[in-house]
């Protein structure tokens, strides 16, 4: 079967995917933002999570966002007050998000959302569910596809996306172990929301050892600490060599998470990476 759809793909159409929408990349104080038009005064600026179930926006956005949709922020039993967005454009995508609503006084360890930086918040990978997101940095691209007509054979240059916990009482998030440190393969967060190359939460064994114990503080009273330089590899395939390896000086629980690194834009801004997120794997392009 598997040669008679290869054998109509050659012959009749391409089974790649092909695109619904192409969007640049905008610039949000460091960070790869998209803008997501909803019908309001303007469009949102939204970093893309390629990890957490949840989408965040900023409180200070929502002004943006249509009379209409505005009306409908309740609280729903969260934690947070939730806003749902029934008509979310990315390009000529037409998608339904619901959103978190932070405030700078929101309670510690919601969200990791930096009002500082000039976005609006950001957009889970959920709302590309069973899609293909091309992150294409380098050339300032954000793109979404239908999935091939046949399931990729990720082998060479693809790795699986799994679940894993993100510490005590936090809800699973995205990881992939198809990146190495210094030749060790780890659990990794592909974090467009990280400046850096490598931030470690967890130890590398043979790379980075941590000392003492788990002081069991949040995500937004952690601190990173330069530790050293590392080389990354994706798929045995080099990335970058002598890249600040940073770690938390806190970790967020006491179990700890489900992985051991984040990968930030210092290395994911040379590289073109494809999401499919119906087939859940991560490739390299380029």
């Amino acid at each position: 079967m598997r040669i008679l759809l290869l054998i109509i793909c050659l012959t009749v159409a391409s089974c790649a995917p092909r695109d619904t929408a192409v969007v640049p990349i905008v610039d949000c104080s460091g960070l790869p933002c998209i803008n997501v038009d909803v019908g309001g005064s303007a469009p949102l600026r939204l970093v893309v999570s390629f990890s957490s179930k949840s989408s965040f926006l900023k409180s200070s956005a929502l002004v943006k966002l249509a009379p209409g949709e505005r009306s409908r922020l309740s609280r729903d039993g969260s934690e947070l007050p939730v806003v749902k967005v029934d008509h979310l454009s990315v390009g000529p995508l037409d998608i339904k998000q619901s959103f978190s609503v932070v405030s700078p006084d929101s309670k510690a360890g919601t969200s990791n959302v930096d009002f500082a930086l000039a976005n609006d918040g950001s957009i889970s990978y959920l709302a590309f569910k069973n899609m293909v997101v091309t992150f294409d940095v380098p050339h300032k691209q954000f793109r979404v596809a239908e999935p091939s007509f046949m399931s990729p054979n990720c082998k060479v240059d693809c790795a699986p996306l799994i679940e894993v916990t993100s510490g005590d009482f936090a809800p699973m998030v995205i990881a992939t172990r198809g990146f190495a440190i210094n030749g060790q393969p780890v659990t990794a967060i592909v974090d467009p929301e990280y400046k850096g190359a490598i931030a470690a939460i967890e130890p590398i064994p043979n790379v980075l050892e941590f000392e003492g114990q788990r002081s069991g503080e949040t995500y937004k009273k952690d601190s990173l600490l330069s530790v050293k330089t590392a080389s990354i590899a994706f798929k045995n395939k080099s990335l970058s060599s002598g890249v600040p390896l940073m770690r938390f000086s806190n970790a967020y629980g006491f179990s700890g998470p489900g992985y051991e690194v984040h990968i930030g834009m210092a290395v994911l801004s040379h590289r073109i990476f494809v999401l499919d997120f119906k087939n859940m794997t991560i490739r390299l392009l380029r």
